[in-house]
């Protein structure tokens, strides 16, 4: 009898232990898939690479800007009149060529500013040390929103001075800066999709260097 006992309780402890390591194996799988799932792209989603830190290790473009001296270039080129040709200083980035934003180093810390358009939006992003850390809307951008469609030379001087007022309020507040990730790493794709699109149009862009 007390064999069988002690049979009994060998046999009920092996299924224990059995049972045990059929869940570990099982959450083990679950929590792989899982991951598995979480790392594979949508394939609606546009097949960018964004660090999960938001870290950026492409060619930084200012590209509002750099759009807008494209056309003035083009357009100072197709004048006849050299004597319409305008002065004008642009930044450029002494390594790219490119436009470069605004760009302050102290310290070890490089603090970066650049614009591009996103959905229809003209954005500010701010980088610090290759990662991005905030978007927000370009002063331009929420001066156009107040103004609802008007022109700044329709308006009045009082509606003016309103609009232009509630853009720069918006710029010098800190907090409005948009800081949410599963955002950010939208934004941070399409810039790097437009950066590389724009690389592509002009492989052969030639600009002074004068950092």
């Amino acid at each position: 009898m007390k064999k069988e006992k002690i049979l009994l309780a060998v046999a009920l402890f092996l299924l224990a232990v059995a049972l045990f390591l059929l869940i570990v194996v099982a959450g083990g799988t679950f929590v792989y898939w899982r991951a598995v799932a979480d790392l594979t792209p949508d394939p609606a989603e546009p097949f960018t690479v964004v660090n999960a830190d938001l870290t950026y290790d492409g060619v930084y473009i200012d590209l509002i800007e750099q759009a807008m001296i494209d056309a003035k270039s083009e357009e100072q080129q197709g004048g006849s009149n050299p004597d319409n040709l305008e002065l004008h200083v642009v930044k450029y980035n002494s390594e790219t060529g490119y436009v470069d934003g605004i760009t302050a180093t102290s310290a070890g810390i490089t603090d970066r500013q650049l614009s591009f358009v996103y959905g229809g939006v003209q954005l500010d992003l701010h980088f610090v040390n290759d990662v991005l850390i905030g978007c927000r809307k370009t002063y331009e951008q929420e001066l156009l929103d107040r103004l609802e469609g008007q022109t700044l030379e329709s308006c009045t001087a009082e509606e003016r001075e309103a609009a232009e007022k509630g853009a720069l309020e918006v710029i010098l507040n800190n907090d409005s800066w948009e800081t949410d990730e599963d955002y950010l790493k939208l934004v941070l794709a399409d810039y790097t999709e437009q950066v590389l699109e724009y690389q592509s149009e002009h492989p052969g862009l030639l600009v002074p260097k004068n950092d």
